[in-house]
């Protein structure tokens, strides 16, 4: 999701039984194409978003102290995670949406699945998001070698 698109997520638009996420126009963090968009979500996901609903003090999934919607960019929380993570490459935001493609990508998956996940109106808007690994390449060359 886009960072706008998470930040405006009330928890009416999370359904943890149907493992879905609606964005839609009406929202605040709405869909940068006015196009409803469901994305999916998996396990981990539903476990975090289960405890944060348990201690939920706001309409808004994400919310600041007095329960309003959360509107930081979140550039402290990106540069401890990084420092932590021992990455010293500065990211943005957004990176991270850029960062799921590829790995969804390179996990064998359907790059129009993706297109819609991404909630992209073209394939070629899909295609800019996905940067494959040098070790993924060389691993998908090493699939043609013959015995």
């Amino acid at each position: 999701m886009r960072r706008g698109e998470i930040c405006g997520l009330k928890w009416d638009r999370v359904d943890l039984e149907r493992k879905i996420i609606t964005v839609e126009k009406s929202m605040i963090g709405r869909t940068k194409s006015s196009k409803i968009r469901y994305i999916p979500i998996n396990k981990n996901l539903i476990d975090i978003l289960e405890e944060l609903k348990e201690n939920r003090n706001s309409d808004f999934v994400f919310s600041n102290r007095k329960g309003e919607m959360y509107k930081g960019d979140f550039r402290g929380s990106i540069k401890n995670a990084l420092v932590k993570a021992g990455i010293k490459k500065n990211l943005r935001f957004h990176d991270l949406r850029h960062t799921f493609a590829a790995n969804y990508m390179m996990s064998g998956e359907s790059i129009t699945t993706l297109n819609k996940i991404l909630g992209h109106s073209t394939l070629q808007m899909t295609m800019r998001y996905i940067h494959f690994s040098q070790d993924f390449i060389e691993g998908e060359i090493d699939k043609l070698d013959y015995d």
